[in-house]
């Protein structure tokens, strides 16, 4: 994945933000994690999203909760769409 300035730095400080607690920081580790979809296997990517938007609703975050029942049913499948179109393997 390559990862420039911009995105090192949102990446950074969600890492941040969840070594002190806060609920939201891997819901939006994850939105920053759609924009850099692996090659080698979507599946994975769409997986890790999942998963760390899952682990902010756990933690309380209402916009993770929100997102994963209204949003992301849909945007997995369009994702995974767009990436197969792009060459990315399924």
């Amino acid at each position: 994945m390559s990862v420039d300035g911009a995105s090192r730095e949102l990446i950074g400080d969600c890492l941040t933000r969840i070594a002190v607690g806060d609920p939201c920081a891997p819901f939006d580790l994850a939105s920053a994690f759609t924009s850099h979809a692996d090659a080698k296997d979507i599946g994975v990517t769409l997986a890790i999203v999942e998963a760390l938007a899952t682990i902010a609703k756990v933690q309380g975050c209402v916009e993770s909760a929100e997102f994963l029942s209204k949003q992301w049913p849909d945007m997995k499948a369009v994702l995974r769409k767009r990436w197969l179109r792009a060459g990315f393997s399924g």
